[in-house]
């Protein structure tokens, strides 16, 4: 699902050039749970951003579902992001202008695979059936972040990328929104790559890899 070889990502600062990435390789199969551990600042968010298309790769490849993301114009790498992949963000991202039902629906629609049923079951799975009437700034941290998986989940991406997604949670919403992102993963037979600092949270993967220095161990 998920190929790189020789990524190469460095930063231009006062002091000279920052590597970030050096020579990274990965392999990742369709279905597959992936952590990726490493202190703050060590690259991981770096990493899935290339991976997302959203920033340049300055060497190396990367590849999903077969196509080469440094091949394709912008054009294409949103398209790319619409239609195979979805980002979860410790942030959440949720569009504040619309409800917990709108936001749930925003990217399946995107990409043309909105399904009233399997979002109402989204919802459900979530706990949301509740709030779909109510906004993000009127939820607590751990709805908000159920409806940001809720709202990935609902275009049935073939890759997921989570960048801390429970980083915002305390650890007992932590344990239940990843119960929830797991169970979703097997039962669409998405890929996850999770990025996270916590060990106790990557344990819980298919596999756990470390990045220090710019490359993976």
């Amino acid at each position: 699902m998920l190929k790189i070889d020789g990524l190469c990502k460095s930063y231009s600062t006062p002091q000279g050039d920052m590597d970030v990435l050096k020579n990274l390789s990965l392999g990742v199969d369709t279905g597959e749970k992936v952590a990726l551990v490493g202190e703050s600042g060590c690259g991981k968010s770096t990493l899935l951003h290339v991976i997302a298309g959203l920033e340049p790769i300055q060497a190396g490849c990367v590849s999903i579902a077969g196509a080469d993301v440094a091949a394709l114009d912008e054009a294409a790498r949103a398209g790319l992001r619409r239609e195979q992949l979805s980002l979860i963000f410790q942030q959440f991202n949720l569009i504040t202008s619309l409800t917990v039902a709108d936001n749930l629906s925003f990217e399946a629609k995107l990409a043309g695979r909105y399904d009233p049923n399997w979002t109402h079951e989204l919802a459900d799975r979530l706990d949301l059936t509740a709030l779909m009437d109510r906004y993000p700034e009127q939820l607590s941290g751990g709805q908000q972040q159920r409806a940001a998986i809720g709202r990935s989940f609902a275009a049935r991406p073939r890759l997921i990328l989570a960048d801390e997604p429970t980083g915002n949670l305390d650890e007992e919403n932590s344990d239940i929104v990843l119960d929830i992102a797991f169970e979703l993963v097997e039962q669409t037979g998405s890929t996850l790559l999770l990025a996270t600092h916590s060990r106790r949270l990557a344990e819980r993967a298919d596999r756990t890899l470390r990045l220090s220095a710019g490359q993976l161990t």
